[in-house]
């Protein structure tokens, strides 16, 4: 089973049957909702428009803006404007990132990164008396910087490093990327985390476009709504709890479903070069 697909299943569990077909596939017409009926007549069903109206339009894009697959990009070859020694804009093609954006950039690596004491740095010119009073200075000197945050994400998939040193040849992006298109990525064992966030999302849907309309139809015809009305209202909060578990537990579930991301925080936790 794939993440939409049990996402929609827990929402039915949760959600009265029909308060779910008033909200997503309404009985009465409603010009407001002449594209959906529309979408109706082509075959869609509840599935694939709480699919769309929630999964896909509220919890896909908040969850990529939050959270994503940390990876290193070689920017070795990559389309660039150099604007000085120090200046460099990258625009990395998304066949380099299998089709997906950057949303977060971290730093740039400088070198292989595998060669200690090697970093591929350009040499700006020198002499036998300078060589020898760099040796002195390197012998006390601290390790040479290895890699620089001076990078900032200026646009789609393009990136700007401004470091005070020259930039060597061959460089290495650390940076976040969205999602697969269907969180393919998502681990089964974070997909009730992911599914407690859709059902928010289902709920906080439905109050914003029954509430209204319950209002509408105890006025002008006094139809008593009762229960329905009931549950319909305990979704009041739902919008401001999706918000809280967006920011509280989501963003950490997402740090342990990224391989890549967890192993550097428990290196940077517990130390040793594994």
């Amino acid at each position: 089973m794939d993440l939409f697909s049990y996402c929609q299943d827990q929402i039915k569990w949760e959600i009265p049957r029909e308060i779910i077909q008033e909200a997503f596939m309404p009985r009465k017409y409603d010009p407001a909702r002449r594209e959906r009926y529309r979408d109706n007549q082509l075959g869609l069903n509840v599935d694939s428009i709480i699919r769309r109206e929630v999964l896909e339009a509220r919890v896909g894009v908040d969850v990529n803006l939050c959270s994503g697959v940390e990876t290193t990009i070689r920017l070795t070859g990559i389309p660039m404007d150099i604007i000085d020694p120090w200046n460099i804009i990258y625009r990395i093609p998304q066949s380099m990132t299998g089709g997906r954006q950057i949303t977060a950039v971290y730093s740039v690596t400088f070198g292989e990164g595998n060669v200690i004491g090697s970093n591929r740095m350009m040499m700006k010119g020198g002499s036998p008396l300078l060589e020898a009073a760099a040796g002195i200075y390197m012998s006390q000197a601290p390790i040479p910087a290895v890699h620089s945050p001076y990078v900032t994400l200026v646009g789609d998939n393009t990136v700007l490093i401004n470091d005070a040193q020259a930039l060597p040849g061959i460089l290495y992006l650390r940076c976040m990327l969205t999602h697969e298109p269907n969180f393919n990525n998502i681990k089964p064992a974070y997909y009730r985390k992911f599914a407690e966030l859709a059902i928010l999302a289902a709920k906080a849907y439905i109050y914003n476009r029954l509430i209204i309309q319950l209002d509408e139809g105890e006025i002008k015809a006094g139809i008593s709504i009762g229960r329905f009305r009931e549950i319909v209202d305990s979704y009041a909060d739902a919008n401001q709890m999706y918000k809280e578990f967006l920011h509280d537990k989501w963003r950490v579930s997402s740090v342990c479903n990224d391989t890549e991301k967890y192993r550097r925080i428990l290196r940077f936790t517990v130390g040793g070069r594994r």
